[in-house]
């Protein structure tokens, strides 16, 4: 286990799917979250700004770009809906 020393600067932190924190380098990929809205609505931030949301209705799962003229990506499994979304989020503001 290392301990980091005190910084005086900021220091960004991001959340993976179990729960630890990582320090991300300077320059690195975003800071991805996922915010919950309502049952079955998640909302994934990319550094502070909502991109795509996720929804289940009636075991299927989709995806979607939040802007106006996307419509609903549809995935076999949450996990390949989130995986889309995350790789989505990456390239668009990686």
């Amino acid at each position: 286990m290392h301990h980091d020393g005190a910084s005086r600067g900021p220091v960004r932190h991001f959340f993976h799917e179990a729960g630890s924190f990582f320090h991300a380098p300077p320059g690195s990929e975003p800071i991805l979250e996922w915010r919950a809205q309502a049952p079955g609505t998640e909302v994934l931030v990319c550094d502070g700004m909502p991109v795509a949301r996720l929804d289940c209705h009636d075991r299927r799962w989709t995806w979607r770009v939040l802007d106006d003229a996307s419509a609903p990506i549809r995935a076999g499994s949450e996990a390949e809906a989130r995986l889309l979304a995350r790789f989505y989020a990456r390239r668009l503001h990686g």
